[in-house]
């Protein structure tokens, strides 16, 4: 299971229309301490993300210094459902089984659902989360 807070979101909405993309740091039982937005260098921002390679290396540093670890990566699809995508389902394979993936449905009035996927090694299967 993976516990976060509505007020760690807050920022996805902040780049509406565009796809957010940050990292989750927090505890071995999947309590999120912190979310690390990150640039997104896609070419194409509205309907894709690239997670600026540097966020990972400052997250790490990060997760170190408190006993954390990274939970995942975390993403915004504006106007979409909050399921993986198939480039989402591409991601799996380098993701791999110990990251999870978090999606968070936007709309121009905010957050509209949040889920959580960890990959089998073939597809996404989806994960409990608790929002509070």
């Amino acid at each position: 299971m993976l516990v976060i807070t509505h007020t760690q979101l807050t920022w996805l909405c902040d780049a509406y229309p565009y796809e957010a993309v940050g990292l989750l740091l927090g505890t071995s039982d999947g309590v999120v301490r912190r979310c690390m937005p990150a640039r997104n260098m896609a070419e194409a921002p509205r309907t894709q993300f690239l997670l600026d390679p540097q966020v990972w290396l400052d997250a790490d540093a990060i997760a170190r210094r408190h006993d954390w670890h990274i939970l995942g990566v975390i993403h915004s699809h504006p106007d979409a459902p909050a399921r993986p995508s198939p480039r989402d389902q591409a991601a799996g394979e380098v993701l791999g089984q110990q990251l999870r993936m978090v999606i968070v449905q936007i709309g121009a009035r905010g957050m509209i659902d949040i889920t959580a996927w960890r990959w089998d090694g073939a597809i996404y299967q989806q994960e409990q989360l608790q929002c509070h």
